[in-house]
């Protein structure tokens, strides 16, 4: 606050509601100044980013599942991208990621 800069604080941060209720919170602070520009104080802003950080936690899982079906598959299975020429016609592919199964 001494650089009178907006900042972010603590990540992760839970709030605890008077019902039990937890909400996952961004938090950050901006200086208040008085007509000659000196930090006389400070404004703390709460913003609920419970739906989001589910949303990435959910993400992470469904990311962890994909990764371990792709590795464990008993299948070949390959992950590919197709190239296209100035005209948009494919013209050839590359491999993005094979499992162990096609390698075998």
């Amino acid at each position: 606050m001494e650089r009178g800069e907006v900042i972010g604080l603590a990540n992760h941060t839970v709030l605890l509601a008077r019902d039990g209720q937890e909400y996952q919170i961004a938090d950050s602070a901006a200086p208040i100044r008085n007509a000659a520009g000196e930090i006389v104080g400070v404004v703390l802003v709460f913003s609920d980013v419970s739906l989001q950080y589910q949303m990435e936690k959910a993400l992470s899982a469904s990311e962890a599942s994909y990764r371990m079906l792709f590795r464990e598959i008993l299948n070949g299975f390959a992950l590919h991208e197709i190239i296209c020429d100035a005209e948009g016609q494919p013209v050839d592919y590359r491999f993005l990621a094979v499992n162990p199964a096609l390698n075998a």
